[in-house]
């Protein structure tokens, strides 16, 4: 697991506060695309990785997917129902609540840390992080006041 608190937080805040958004509709936002970025920048060989990417309200997630062989009846990952999942994990969580993204398999550590696959050669869950800092203000524009 790796932490995205902290100066990531206080980004997020000043940009809303700048710019005089809707709290609720811009951090949701911010969520919703940095857990995106996550599954975008899995690593897929059986899908496996990705599926197990978890969002967990308040507490660590710390499930993940069995193999490919014991799942009975679940197609392909075609880019969209994990996401959608995700999406309606956090337009349930309360505006307060600590929001963990993790991935729990054996070998996401080495994925994160050590480069072990060719598709992510810098991470994903820090590369994602990196990738939503740095377009923080352009995420939030786009959440308006309703």
């Amino acid at each position: 697991m790796v932490a995205v608190g902290g100066n990531f937080s206080k980004l997020v805040d000043s940009w809303i506060k700048k710019t005089k958004l809707s709290v609720d509709l811009a951090t949701r936002g911010v969520w919703k695309e940095l857990y995106g970025e996550i599954l975008a920048r899995s690593p897929v060989k059986t899908e496996r990785f990705r599926d197990s990417n978890r969002i967990g309200v308040g507490r660590i997630d710390k499930t993940f997917e069995p193999p490919r062989s014991v799942i009975v009846g679940r197609a392909p990952f075609p880019g969209g129902p994990k996401l959608a999942e995700g999406e309606a994990i956090l337009n349930k969580a309360p505006l307060n609540a600590t929001i963990y993204m993790t991935n729990n398999l054996p070998y996401a550590k080495r994925l994160e840390h050590e480069g072990y696959s060719p598709q992510a050669p810098g991470g994903i869950y820090r590369a994602a992080a990196a990738s939503v800092q740095g377009r923080i203000g352009q995420i939030i524009r786009r959440y308006k006041r309703s």
